[in-house]
């Protein structure tokens, strides 16, 4: 069960400022981690200088998660500066950030501890760009292409933040080629959705180890480009690619990757087979083939290793009963879209499946309970549909049915 600690009020006792004074430094971390960057700020500026050593030079506070929404201020911007051993800053807003608020994100001013960095909010690269120390361009200075020339007037990450390993940006459209270059050795995770800007080459200046890269946004990209890609990736997510992908590029991926998200995919059978072997988690939309247009035997060719399957099937691709008996046995998550599937065909699924969503309206009845897999917990259906919670079995009481 989730829950969120409420902002920390000092005005009704200092109670709480006596315990945080007692605690050693590593209970003083914990407590901290559950609190939001709002009550962090007051904590710094309550007053209490011993409170202040403790949870800046001492270690205290390690990260520092704020959520805004539509209307906010970041703190001051040298509250990063005094928190010098702080590794995570995590900063989400819906909307657009206040541009006086955003002098707190200067990078220069950042401990050079950072090892995570997430921001979610919009249109915040060049004023992070502007903020940014630059050195002024050498004449003498030789680039092997233009974007190394464009990189020497880009933010300078790896020397502002040298031990950065996660690095995701929501909502920073503009962000160049240019910028990868600059990306520390050390990082493990890329993320930068939202964003037209980025192209193939980038992607020899990508840091060697990432384990994790997010491009939902990419332009077209090529199976040469995704053989160039970090062989050490386990983590790629390529959904909001411009252009239609071919199945050929299974091939060229890495061999390591455990988690692969793709757009719209003409899926050939032939090319199935090509997929990583210890893929866990896919997720693809479904186009049909010119080879083999009506052909759904490419299911029965997916890693047996998956447990997280999910397909949307546009237009002719057709997903039906008999596809059902084809999926990887080892499956425990199944989202897909289908209208042609039946209470019969559900009996076909994998044994040990525990979440099943099926997003399009199809012929279920309430006669499906009696066929689904016994370790089945969730079951998402269209509100369309007339099956809920009501037709649960009694002998069944873990199951929840969900109408979206």
């Amino acid at each position: 069960m989730s829950f969120r600690i409420p902002p920390l009020n000092l005005k009704k006792t200092q109670t709480s400022t006596t315990i945080l004074l007692r605690a050693p430094v590593d209970i003083l971390q914990s407590i901290t981690a559950f609190l939001d960057g709002k009550s962090i700020s007051r904590l710094l500026t309550c007053g209490n200088k011993q409170l202040f050593v403790s949870l800046g030079e001492r270690g205290g506070v390690t990260s520092f998660r704020l959520h805004l929404h539509f209307s906010g201020k970041l703190p001051p911007g040298s509250l990063f500066s005094n928190l010098p051993k702080l590794r995570a800053i995590v900063i989400c807003m819906k909307g657009n950030l206040r541009q006086d608020s955003l002098t707190a994100i200067e990078p220069a001013k950042f401990p050079s501890t950072i090892v995570k960095i997430h921001f979610d909010f919009k249109w915040a690269e060049w004023i992070w760009k502007s903020l940014s120390t630059h050195t002024l361009l050498d004449s003498t200075l030789v680039f092997k292409n233009d974007l190394e020339k464009d990189a020497a007037s880009e933010i300078q990450v790896a020397r502002l933040i040298p031990a950065l390993q996660y690095l995701h940006l929501d909502g920073w459209p503009a962000l160049k080629d240019a910028f990868v270059v600059h990306l520390p050795l050390s990082m493990t995770h890329f993320g930068l959705s939202n964003n037209t800007f980025l192209t193939p080459a980038c992607i020899d200046y990508l840091p060697g180890h990432l384990l994790t890269l997010e491009l939902p946004s990419v332009t077209s990209w090529s199976d040469e480009d995704l053989a160039r890609l970090p062989r050490t990736l386990t983590h790629l997510n390529f959904c909001g690619c411009a252009n239609r992908l071919d199945s050929s590029c299974f091939a060229y991926l890495p061999r390591t990757l455990e988690t692969l998200t793709l757009g719209t995919i003409k899926v050939n059978p032939e090319d199935v087979p090509h997929l990583p072997p210890g893929l866990l988690r896919l997720s693809f939309n479904v186009l049909k083939h010119k080879s083999a247009p009506h052909s759904s035997s490419w299911l029965g060719l997916l890693p047996t290793s998956l447990a997280n399957l999910k397909l949307r099937f546009q237009k002719e691709a057709l997903f039906t009963d008999p596809c059902l008996a084809l999926l990887p046995r080892n499956l425990t998550h199944l989202d897909i879209n289908s209208s042609l599937i039946s209470d019969h065909g559900l009996a076909d699924l994998p044994p040990h499946l525990r979440f099943l969503r099926i997003e399009s309206a199809c012929n279920l009845t309430p006669n499906v309970m009696s066929v689904l897999p016994k370790p089945l917990q969730v079951l998402q259906v269209p509100s369309t549909l007339r099956l809920g919670p009501l037709d649960v079995p009694k002998d069944r009481p873990h199951l929840v049915v969900e109408n979206s």
